[in-house]
C-alpha cells in the first residue's frame, strides 16, 4: 500500500510563484478563493492576467478594496464584506490596505512583529483614534480585562466563562480533563458572577491572584460565599476534602504557571484599569496596533496574543456587526 498522503496546508491550493509565469491566466480562484483573497509578493499578482470572465467587484454596500491593477489595465478589487488574508505582502501594500479600510469607515486591528509598519500606519491615519497594545511602551498602551465594569450591562456570565476557558486552553491548560474542566468552570463562574453582582472589573490579574495558593483561593471564596454563591460553596467543599485539595493544588499551580508573565513587569501594567472599551473601538472607525516583538520572552507574546484573542472574540460574539 502506498504511504498516506500528508495533510494539505491551508494555503496549498493557491498558486505559487513556480506555478505562474508572466501572461498566464490566474485560476478561477484568483483573486477570490472561498471568500478569502490571498495577495502574495511571490505570486506577483500585479503582473498576472485575471480570467477573462473576471470583473471588478461593484461598489456596493460597503464599497471595495483596490488590490492593484492587472497587466491589461483592469483594477483588481475585493468587496469590504469579504475577509482579506495577506501572505508575504510588501509593507507598502499592508499599509495601503489598512488605511483604505479606515477610510471606508471600518475598524482595523493590526498585529505585526515589524514596528516600522505599525508606525507608518499610525502616522498616516490622520484624524482617526489610534490605540496601541504595547508592553514595551506602557505609557501609551491600552489596557485589557476579561470584562470591564461597564461591559457587564451587555455581557452574560456564561459567555465570559466560555471565553475564560478558551483563554486558558490557548495557554496550554488541558481543560478536556474532566477534573480540570469542572474545577475551572466552577472557579470561572464564581469569579464572573461575583464581579457582575458587585459591578467590578474582572481582570486577568484577578485570576492570577486566586491561583497563587489554596489560601488565596479560600480567602476569595469566603468573601464570595457571603453573597450566596453555590459555586463558591462547591469549591470550598472541595478544598476541605483531602483528594479534592490535592487536585486543587495541582490545577492552581498549572494556572499560575500559564499566567507567570503577569507576576511583575509590563504585562501586569496592561491588566490594570482604566481598560480599553474594545466594543466601542470595533463599532467605530478606530485603529488598534499590536507589536509582537518579544523574541527574548516568547511566553510574553503568547500571553498577550491569548489576551487579545479572548477580547476580540468575546466582543465579536456579542456584536455581530
Amino acid at each position: 500500500t502506498p504511504p498516506p498522503r500528508p495533510p494539505r496546508r491551508p494555503c496549498s491550493r493557491h498558486p505559487r510563484s513556480h506555478q505562474l509565469s508572466h501572461g498566464v491566466q490566474l485560476r478561477r480562484q484568483f483573486p477570490r478563493t472561498a471568500d478569502v483573497t490571498v495577495y502574495s509578493r511571490r505570486s506577483r499578482l500585479h503582473n498576472r492576467v485575471p480570467p477573462r470572465e473576471y470583473s471588478p467587484d461593484p461598489v456596493a454596500d460597503g464599497g471595495c478594496r483596490t488590490l492593484g491593477e492587472s497587466t491589461d489595465g483592469r483594477p483588481l478589487t475585493l468587496g469590504f464584506d469579504i475577509p482579506l488574508f495577506t501572505v508575504g505582502a510588501p509593507s507598502p501594500f499592508l499599509v495601503q490596505q489598512a488605511l483604505a479600510d479606515l477610510e471606508a469607515g471600518l475598524p482595523v486591528v493590526a498585529v505585526s512583529p515589524h514596528r516600522s509598519v505599525l508606525d507608518r500606519i499610525a502616522r498616516q491615519a490622520a484624524g482617526i483614534p489610534v490605540h496601541w497594545l504595547d508592553p514595551q511602551n506602557t505609557r501609551r498602551s491600552a489596557h485589557l480585562a476579561f470584562v470591564s465594569a461597564e461591559e457587564w450591562e451587555t455581557e452574560d456570565v456564561g459567555t465570559v466563562v466560555k471565553a475564560m476557558q478558551t483563554f486558558l486552553d490557548d495557554l496550554g491548560l488541558d481543560l478536556a480533563l474532566p477534573v480540570v474542566g469542572a474545577f475551572c468552570e466552577c472557579l470561572f463562574r464564581t469569579m464572573a458572577s461575583s464581579a457582575r453582582q458587585t459591578g467590578q472589573d474582572l481582570a486577568f490579574t484577578d485570576l492570577h491572584a486566586v491561583s497563587r495558593s489554596t489560601q488565596a483561593l479560600r480567602a476569595f471564596l469566603m468573601e464570595v460565599h457571603s453573597i450566596s454563591s453555590p459555586d463558591a460553596q462547591d469549591l470550598l467543599a472541595q478544598l476541605d476534602d483531602e483528594e479534592g485539595y490535592v487536585q486543587a493544588v495541582t490545577i492552581l499551580s498549572a494556572i499560575r504557571t500559564a499566567l507567570a508573565p503577569l507576576e511583575a513587569g509590563p504585562l501586569q501594567a496592561l491588566c490594570q484599569p482604566p481598560f480599553l472599551d474594545v466594543g466601542q473601538l470595533l463599532s467605530e472607525r478606530g485603529l488598534l496596533l499590536v507589536p509582537m516583538t518579544d523574541t527574548d520572552f516568547p511566553r510574553h507574546d503568547r500571553l498577550l496574543s491569548a489576551m487579545l484573542d479572548l477580547t476580540l472574540n468575546r466582543v465579536l460574539a456579542s456584536r455581530p456587526h
